[in-house]
């Protein structure tokens, strides 16, 4: 998992193990440990040692044998959090092991130890400058996380809305948040991406229970964010969009109820209508190139969000013939307008 400090990384680890365990990939007992590598990076006879385990008198301070981490997972799944500091003789222990499920520890010769492990690794650092290569292509999927600054408008809110649900239930109030808040953490360049903002939302939800613990519900304005984002130019910039006033119920989790289309009222056939509408005006020479555009990536950035969120296989299956429909239109436009001859792989994707 590669991604900038604060993006999810460690987060999206312990998801992936939950899915395994609810899945039934992995048993309810499987272990699941993390190993920060950062705090090794200067010893790395040391960092070998946690890792893999080491027999007596491997070296000074070895008294007796002991397994490394990657021992104890044994079973389960292993996290390893900040995996370019593995130098590259590590780096080439563990490919060994990714390859074969075996491994020796430090000190040992003529044994090898068996584990079946799950693993997954993540890194701040650009994969292809900071790990050999033959380390690289043992590594069969690379996810990359976002910073919260890339993250699109209607997942920011999610976060708002998920990370403040959390508070609400370690105080066990109703939360009330002003839509000016709302404004503010959407559009204000957070320290410290995904983690940043959910400190930034515990300091608030702090700041506004010392000051109301006693009333019913919690309620949060602007006063409540720490200074240095209050006094930020994004508190008064003219391009936020105004929310209204959010209620976070402690017993009813806001991203159950999440619905795109619900958001603005319009069901997801009105966008493909839409953006046929828009197509014909286009091919009518009634609309400016730069306003189609414009609406085209609206409409569409909408169509994804929905189905990001609402994923199911008709509608996969739906979304497929349409823009297969219209590829092949705009392909017999361009056939007629310019003697290009398309095939039906052109088509094909």
């Amino acid at each position: 998992i590669y991604g900038p400090t604060g993006s999810g990384k460690s987060y999206l680890a312990q998801l992936i193990y939950e899915f395994c365990i609810n899945n039934k990939v992995l048993s309810k007992e499987a272990p699941f440990y993390i190993f920060n590598c950062a705090q090794y990076a200067n010893n790395p006879e040391l960092l070998s040692s946690n890792l893999f385990g080491h027999v007596k008198g491997a070296f000074t301070g070895a008294n007796s044998d002991a397994i490394g981490i990657l021992e104890a997972s044994d079973g389960g799944m292993l996290f390893l959090d900040e995996v370019h500091r593995l130098n590259p003789e590590n780096q080439e222990k563990l490919f060994t092991f990714i390859d074969k499920g075996i491994f020796r520890r430090v000190g040992e010769s003529d044994k090898w130890h068996k584990a079946k492990i799950r693993l997954v690794m993540a890194t701040t650092e650009d994969i292809n400058s900071s790990f050999l290569e033959t380390f690289i292509r043992r590594i069969p999927i690379v996810v990359t996380l976002p910073s919260l600054e890339e993250r699109g408008y209607d997942e920011k809110l999610s976060l708002i809305q998920m990370f403040f649900y959390k508070e609400s239930k370690v105080i066990n109030k109703n939360i009330i948040i002003s839509g000016r808040v709302i404004d503010t953490l959407i559009y204000n360049s957070t320290k410290g991406n995904v983690g940043g903002l959910y400190s930034v939302i515990k300091y608030t939800c702090a700041r506004a229970y010392s000051r109301e613990k006693d009333k019913r519900e919690v309620y949060i304005n602007l006063r409540d964010l720490p200074d240095e984002i209050i006094n930020s130019p994004e508190v008064s910039s003219s391009r936020v969009k105004r929310n209204s006033n959010l209620l976070i119920n402690p017993n009813k989790d806001p991203l159950q109820d999440l619905n795109l289309q619900k958001e603005e009222g319009i069901e997801l056939r009105v966008f493909f209508e839409e953006i046929n509408v828009c197509y014909k005006k286009y091919t009518s020479r009634k609309i400016d190139s730069k306003l189609l555009e414009y609406f085209s990536f609206k409409a569409i950035k909408k169509v994804a969000e929905y189905f990001i969120y609402s994923y199911n296989v008709s509608c996969e299956e739906n979304f497929y013939n349409y823009i297969f429909t219209y590829v092949a239109k705009v392909l017999d436009d361009i056939s007629l307008l310019y003697n290009i001859k398309f095939t039906r792989n052109n088509l094909d994707f």
